[in-house]
């Protein structure tokens, strides 16, 4: 019975100790944290900057406006491609032309018909030059409206052609706001008001530090058990109070330093309080089950 009744203690006990697999934690002491978002924002276009809405320091949105081109010709340029448009799109709806070419038609018909039947009851009425004459008219106003038809589809891509006229000359104009694309804090402001800048010129540099990336390198013994997706935790010594972060692998490098034997790793870290800082150094740890 003491038999039969340890075999049924191990066998319901049997699946808890399946599954409580040993951890090894891989961990790497020198970790740097750096950045991810690290934008040097330049100028589309050339122009004369006439406002510098953004200092150093200043905690900016995505798509905030950080300074502006001179912009007068090319808000000219806007307002008259609308105009140009606005006339295009008018012409493109008129069916005048086209109306009038039916109705003469309509006209030019009766009238033969009424001179063809007048000859039918007396043979020497109407001339055959009259009649041919009248059927040169009718050809003719049915003519006139594969003619309006005609100058109607010219109109709507005339029409279309200024309204795409329009939406480049409006995207030149936004162009002269330069805005930052990312959400973050503004380190440099490198050009002034009055400056001339070029095409492809720096003006302002933006950082993001809501999320930060940790960099770590690991022995090349682990490079098939590290995957990405992994959780790890990255550990900061620091006089200002210790930082305990969970993180996650995004990138795990496909090459071992032959020299090394090492490869790399990132991971990144939650930073939206602000309490690291790019280059600071500490731990990252990943668990791993052996």
């Amino acid at each position: 019975m003491k038999h039969l009744a340890c075999t049924l203690a191990v066998l319901l006990f049997a699946p808890a100790i399946l599954h409580a697999a040993p951890q090894e934690t891989i961990s790497y002491a020198n970790a740097q944290l750096t950045l991810i978002d690290n934008v040097k924002v330049a100028s589309l276009d050339p122009g004369v900057i006439e406002k510098i809405a953004v200092a150093p320091g200043d905690i900016v949105a995505a798509n905030d406006l950080l300074l502006t081109l001179d912009s007068a010709l090319f808000k000219t340029e806007a307002a008259a491609g609308e105009l140009a448009w606005k006339i295009a799109s008018e012409e493109s709806k008129s069916d005048v032309n086209l109306r009038l070419s039916r109705k003469s038609l309509a006209v030019r018909e009766k009238q033969l018909l009424k001179s063809e039947n007048a000859v039918k009851e007396y043979a020497l009425s109407i001339s055959e030059t009259e009649i041919d004459r009248l059927r040169l008219e009718r050809d003719q106003a049915s003519l006139s409206i594969e003619q309006a038809e005609s100058e109607g589809a010219v109109a709507l891509l005339t029409a279309n052609l200024r309204d795409e006229e329009r939406k480049a000359s409006a995207i030149r104009l936004c162009r002269r706001q330069i805005c930052s694309p990312i959400a973050g804090m503004v380190v440099a402001v490198e050009a002034q008001c009055g400056e001339s800048v070029q095409s492809g010129q720096t003006v302002v540099r933006v950082i993001g530090l809501d999320k930060l990336r940790v960099k770590a390198v690991y022995s090349s013994e682990y490079a098939l058990a590290i995957k990405p997706g992994d959780k790890a935790v990255f550990e900061l010594e620091h006089p200002g109070g210790d930082v305990i972060r969970e993180a996650e692998v995004v990138f795990v490098s496909p090459e071992i330093r032959a020299s090394e034997r090492v490869f790399e790793v990132w991971a990144d870290v939650d930073n939206t309080d602000r309490k690291l800082l790019p280059g600071f150094k500490g731990s990252l740890s990943i668990e791993k089950e052996e």
